[in-house]
């Protein structure tokens, strides 16, 4: 009994270590054959600032894109690809919305419009009419404000009750620069929030902002996690704001991040060739992160000023998406191939994460279509 006993406390550690330790998994994202592709208008270029998922109160899934040159919102059905209707704002008028320059669309017919010389918000219908204008001034905390990026890709907004939430835009002219702000859309009273933007190194007031605004955030149902490009952390916050911590993030292709000179000595390769991070992503359905890293680059030729901005536009020459699980750990990394996909449009659905594959440097490419490419999440 007492040898038995023995030789059992010997083994206890070895069991209990075998028994509790997980096996650590590396995981990637694998393309799929499945492909979605959206047919576009003569009007409506493949570079959007603005394109969003929809799902209405009947669980139909909409793939929603702005064309800002005829003030119009294209639905298109999610599955087929098939253009379902499109919602054309007028410009001037009873109705007018002025030129927009982005949206959320809490419902089809509680659709926010952020116009481009128009400190407001503009709430409509899915015909366009105007319910009501909300002038954009200062918070309550004394903040100025400006309303023209709050919607764009990079500003994921959120509407809880009365409370619609929004990035504010960067201002190096203020005291305070607040990263976040809050408005009731019934009392219009807006509320910024403590966390403000980076103050970088050489960073003066000669512009009003540059590369600290260069961030996107995302919703994972109880925080807002916020990626900024010049940064390895991301910084969590709740809608609140009041509880926010930094987490780091690094991407195994950057050694770190590298600030551009942003004071005239700057061409469209340089931020072409750059190493810094890009905009992250929340997948509900596996419950991880995606965020974008950009490592160091060199293109092999000098571009024009016009297709480096392009490609600046359509996700750089290559990137790699970082997947992080819900506590922020590195799970995988993935390097996509050169000119092939453009890492500023994605999006998530129960099925995978996909990805835009309608990139200009590429030999595929149309301008009368936008394709996605469905990427399915796996283990190694």
């Amino acid at each position: 009994m007492e040898t038995r006993l023995l030789i059992y406390l010997l083994f206890l550690p070895l069991l209990l270590s075998c028994g509790g330790k997980q096996e650590s998994k590396n995981y990637t994202l694998v393309p799929s054959d499945k492909k979605i592709t959206f047919p576009l208008d003569t009007k409506t270029f493949p570079f959007m600032m603005c394109v969003l998922p929809y799902t209405d109160a009947g669980g139909k899934e909409y793939f929603t894109l702005q064309c800002r040159d005829s003030n119009t919102i294209h639905f298109y059905d999610m599955d087929s690809g098939r253009h379902e209707f499109e919602i054309k704002v007028e410009s001037d008028g009873p109705n007018g919305a002025g030129r927009i320059c982005g949206y959320y669309i809490h419902t089809l017919d509680s659709i926010y419009l952020t116009s481009h010389y128009a400190n407001k918000l503009t709430l409509i219908n899915r015909k366009a009419e105007i319910i009501k204008r909300i002038p954009i001034k200062k918070s309550r905390e004394g903040i100025p404000l400006q309303a023209a990026n709050f919607f764009v890709q990079g500003g994921e907004a959120l509407l809880q009750g009365d409370s619609l939430y929004f990035i504010a835009t960067a201002n190096r002219w203020i005291d305070h620069d607040p990263i976040a702000a809050v408005i009731n859309i019934q009392t219009e009273e807006i509320h910024t929030y403590p966390p403000e933007y980076d103050t970088f190194p050489n960073q003066n007031n000669q512009k009003r902002a540059s590369w600290e605004e260069s961030m996107q955030r995302c919703f994972n149902g109880t925080n807002f996690v916020y990626s900024f490009y010049y940064i390895e952390d991301l910084l969590v916050a709740s809608p609140s704001q009041m509880e926010m911590t930094r987490v780091p993030a690094k991407s195994q292709y950057i050694s770190q991040p590298k600030l551009l000179d942003d004071y005239g000595n700057l061409t469209f390769q340089d931020g072409a060739e750059n190493p810094n991070y890009g905009g992250i992503l929340y997948d509900p359905y596996r419950e991880v992160y995606y965020r974008i890293a950009y490592p160091a680059t060199e293109i092999g030729r000098k571009l024009k000023d016009r297709e480096a901005m392009e490609l600046l536009q359509f996700g750089r020459k290559n990137f790699s998406i970082m997947i992080l699980d819900k506590d922020f750990r590195l799970l995988g990394e993935t390097m996509m191939p050169d000119y092939t996909y453009n890492s500023k449009l994605m999006f998530v659905r129960g099925d995978g994460l996909y990805i835009s594959a309608s990139h200009p440097f590429n030999e595929n490419y149309s301008d009368e279509e936008l394709c996605f490419q469905r990427f399915e999440l796996k283990a190694e």
